[in-house]
């Protein structure tokens, strides 16, 4: 029961809030690239 909950309450969620998920995904993405980045710019000098 609770793990059906759980799972319709995802799918509540990312159906009303399409935008906000994929704003939060690209954040996420810079937050994870930028460091990376960084790192390389270092390592090639």
């Amino acid at each position: 029961m609770l793990i059906n909950d759980y799972s319709q309450q995802n799918w509540d969620s990312s159906s009303v809030s399409s935008n906000v998920s994929l704003a939060e995904i690209l954040t996420a993405g810079i937050i994870f690239v930028l460091p990376v980045i960084f790192l390389l710019v270092l390592a090639t000098n």
